[in-house]
């Protein structure tokens, strides 16, 4: 019950969201940001500040934002607005890059999510087409469980501007 009122929540908050967008919700909710290969903090540094300098901020995008599970969503209105300094960004995100997943648990866990998902569309409470969004998480399970990005209606719409960290690392730094 809960999985599936947080989907509802989400679709609510972010009405563009489509079928990839949730997609992504439930691949950074089982597997966090691990598939981000460890780049260099100039790598990270330099993408930081690509995207603070196109940034537009979507006014439903809480600060710091649960997305399930044990991660969170932490806007970069938070570097602009100086509760975080890009550096403080940069190494909670590589700290939780190296948290370790257990992989099989995040398998259930994706799996657990697209059930209350497919659940959620067949009883209409999703604004999706059943036959139409199995074809695409068919398609997208097909070449198995990848990180995605957003749709373009959800970057056009929502602006998504935030970096992936883990529970424990906001803890540590008093963020929650």
């Amino acid at each position: 019950m809960r999985i599936k009122q947080t989907i509802l929540d989400y679709q609510q908050r972010y009405p563009h969201a489509d079928v990839q967008d949730h997609v992504k919700r439930f691949f950074q909710i089982s597997f966090g940001p691990s598939h981000a290969h460890k780049p260099s903090d100039e790598m990270l540094r330099q993408y930081l500040d690509k995207e603070l300098e196109f940034m537009v901020a979507y006014p439903q995008t809480p600060d710091v934002f649960h997305i399930g599970g044990r991660f969170y969503r932490v806007s970069l209105t938070n570097i602009k607005s100086g509760v975080l300094t890009k550096e403080k960004l940069i190494h909670m995100f590589k700290e939780s890059m190296h948290i370790p997943i257990d992989h099989q648990a995040g398998i259930q866990s994706f799996k657990s999510h697209l059930d209350a998902f497919i659940e959620l569309i067949e009883t209409d409470e999703l604004p999706f087409l059943l036959e139409k969004t199995l074809d695409t998480l068919s398609a997208y399970l097909e070449q198995g469980l990848t990180p995605v990005h957003h749709s373009k209606a959800y970057k056009t719409h929502h602006h998504p501007h935030y970096r992936l960290i883990h529970e424990a690392v906001l803890k540590k730094e008093g963020l929650i």
